[in-house]
């Protein structure tokens, strides 16, 4: 048996829109659903990194009125992780009583961007025993048509159409046991490293920035009288290199109006039609 692993929730719906039963696609798919390239990284295998990390999140939610993330919320991953542990490590015995083989195995999805390579170090890095039953899927530089036949090189899943999925699993490979070792290292690298922003700079290369990488591009963002945060989010989603997130963002709103770069213009419960000028 097989399990699939993605590495946010939008790979896993396009994973499953990317198979039918004609192409006996039968294995599941278990979501890593923290994005593990913007935040505190240090001491995370630890009570007090964790919460560490869910604190950085929840000051900015609460900030802008939404809801915060609960404590057993934050666990999922961790929770998904003994799920894969005890999927790798179950036996069964033959007619005999014996133990069998296990054959179980699992497949990790990645696009080429930082999100996904910052959630496989951190989950390759907890299953090291299992060397041998961990394959991936890496869309490194793997080139796709798009709705209209033209070619192109996604960073994402989500961005693959549903039919040309199939391709991917030609590509399919186990994980040696030196790129286990490699990517350990790579992994403690990151969480050592006091910057909160990281970025792909090709392959699995990882480099940490500064929260405030793109503080310049957000100030420099015409706004004329005044523009809704909502917006504002939307055209520095479509627009800035690296694919930051929503929280990501919000934490830099948050930073700049405290600041005193951005003015608050019109307050709104709903953060998306606060309004802001420079």
């Amino acid at each position: 048996m097989k399990k699939y692993i993605t590495f946010s929730q939008e790979a896993t719906d396009a994973l499953q829109k990317g198979f039918d039963a004609k192409q006996n696609f039968e294995a599941e798919i278990l979501t890593i659903k923290d994005s593990f390239f913007v935040g505190p990284l240090a001491h995370i295998k630890e009570d007090i990194g964790r919460a560490n990390r869910l604190t950085w999140h929840n000051n900015t939610l609460n900030y802008f009125g939404l809801e915060p993330i609960a404590a057993d919320a934050a666990l999922h991953n961790y929770k998904i992780v003994q799920e894969i542990i005890a999927f790798l490590s179950e036996t069964t015995l033959d007619n005999e009583g014996s133990i069998e083989n296990n054959k179980n195995y699992i497949t990790l999805w990645m696009g080429q961007n930082a999100n996904d390579v910052c959630g496989y170090f951190w989950l390759t890095q907890q299953l090291q025993d299992y060397c041998g039953k961990i394959e991936v899927i890496y869309l490194n530089n793997l080139p796709f048509l798009n709705e209209k036949g033209g070619l192109f090189y996604p960073t994402h899943l989500h961005q693959i159409p549903a039919a040309e999925f199939i391709k991917c699993l030609k590509v399919e490979r186990k994980i040696a046991i030196h790129e286990f070792e490699v990517e350990k290292d790579e992994w403690q690298a990151l969480i050592q490293n006091i910057n909160t922003y990281r970025i792909l700079e090709g392959a699995k290369k990882i480099v940490c920035k500064n929260e405030n990488l793109f503080d310049d591009f957000i100030i420099a963002t015409n706004m004329g009288e005044g523009i809704k945060l909502g917006k504002l989010m939307n055209l520095l989603l479509a627009k800035l290199p690296n694919h930051p997130n929503e929280i990501f963002l919000l934490r830099r709103f948050k930073h700049l109006i405290e600041n005193g770069a951005f003015n608050i213009k019109k307050q709104s419960k709903n953060w998306k039609d606060t309004e802001i000028v420079k």
